[in-house]
């Protein structure tokens, strides 16, 4: 895995605030109850406590895109049929004006002689008009690149989807910790952590659609708007 500014940004921060219930499990429970293997384990140069710890963030970094992606992003916008650089340009939308969907249109044919579809045949087929938007917006995407400000603002909707994910794994172990500190291992401690984070956790879970979607439009609006900036080929 190359560890660029969005794998850092977008991956391994979502999977670091994910991490507390573990290392409360860990520390409260795990560590005290087989401190003896943690001992043998660490004896050996290529194991230790660094090796574990950056094991399991970048397993958490894995298994929260492989939440976040399938459960919440293409649910959210339809398996990219429904992204805000889609809707974005149709018609009927209306986040942008007529006059601005037809000026980003006419530099889209210009650029990759795609011709998107008119209001006309946007209201007879959307469909296809969505289809032939989303095969669009992938050459301008690779186009665009990745400015500092695109880059800036896909980072931001990737920590949040990407935090989703971690969320609902945290809050689940939270939520494992609280049984586990209030009626087989009483902590009053790690209890009152536990419950504090699960809390955090299912309200951002909670509220990650509606985050998601906002952090999406932003990007896109951004994105769209630079690519005006770029001069036709």
């Amino acid at each position: 895995m190359k560890f660029d500014r969005y794998t850092i940004g977008a991956r391994l921060f979502p999977a670091m605030l994910a991490s507390v219930p573990f290392f409360v499990l860990s520390h409260y429970y795990l560590t005290p109850k087989i401190g003896d293997f943690v001992a043998i384990l660490n004896s050996y140069a290529w194991v230790g406590d660094v090796t574990i710890t950056v094991a399991g963030i970048f397993l958490l970094m894995q298994a929260s895109r492989w939440i976040s992606k399938p459960f919440f992003e293409d649910r959210i916008f339809e398996k990219g049929k429904n992204f805000p650089t889609t809707y974005f340009l149709m018609f009927s939308n209306g986040y942008y004006s007529t006059e601005h969907t037809e000026v980003i249109h006419k530099k889209i044919l210009s650029d990759f002689q795609i011709n998107l579809f008119t209001h006309r045949e946007e209201a007879e087929d959307e469909a296809g008009a969505r289809q032939r938007i989303k095969e669009a917006i992938s050459l301008v995407r690779n186009y665009v690149g990745d400015n500092g400000l695109v880059l800036q603002h896909n980072i931001e909707y990737g920590f949040a989807r990407n935090l989703v994910g971690a969320a609902v794994i945290a809050s689940v172990v939270s939520l494992a910790n609280v049984v586990l500190f209030y009626f087989i291992e009483q902590n009053s401690v790690a209890f009152t952590i536990s419950l504090v984070t699960f809390a955090i956790y299912i309200i951002y879970v909670l509220l990650g659609t509606k985050i998601m979607r906002y952090l999406g439009e932003n990007y896109a609006d951004v994105f769209l708007n630079e690519y005006l900036k770029q001069r036709t080929k």
